[in-house]
């Protein structure tokens, strides 16, 4: 019977996860995506790391699709908080740092929010470099590699190493 009750829960947990990372993608262009992540998670009395990462990328979708300044401002302090404790939780997160990459690339620069960029870039081509891209699907994998790539400040030795990743 335990045998059964610890597959549900990681069943259920990579469902979890996997709503997460989709409703993620979904709600950067649509709201309801974003208030159906932020929802979810906001269920949740006690979140992992990872749970908190997407209930603060939630916020910072919620935020894009606000009109109000002041929600928007609110909605990014709370992300940053979130990103904060995820990462201080877990610094070798491959995940969690893209999340927070993803918020700041697309933070406007007058907002000043967290200045981790060169960081998180830095911490994920290591972890690269430890093969921890082998944790997550492949697209996902290939979706982090690329937005480095396109996105990031490397040397071109890490360039070169992350263009050559077999996927």
């Amino acid at each position: 019977m335990a045998f059964l009750i610890f597959f549900f829960f990681l069943y259920v947990r990579s469902q979890t996860l996997e709503q997460c990372r989709k409703w993620y993608d979904l709600g950067i262009e649509t709201e309801s995506y974003a208030e159906k992540l932020s929802e979810s998670l906001d269920s949740w009395k006690q979140k992992n790391t990872i749970q908190t990462a997407y209930w603060a990328a939630s916020q910072t979708l919620l935020a894009k699709h606000a009109w109000n300044p002041a929600t928007k401002l609110s909605l990014l302090e709370d992300a940053e908080k979130g990103f904060d404790r995820s990462i201080l939780q877990n610094p070798e997160s491959l995940e969690i740092r893209y999340l927070r990459f993803s918020y700041e690339r697309n933070l406007p620069s007058f907002l000043q929010g967290g200045n981790h960029m060169n960081e998180d870039v830095k911490k994920m081509i290591a972890l690269f470099r430890q093969n921890k891209h082998r944790e997550y699907p492949n697209a996902m994998a290939k979706k982090i590699r690329d937005s480095i790539l396109f996105y990031g400040t490397c040397s071109e030795t890490d360039r070169l190493f992350l263009k050559n990743i077999p996927f």
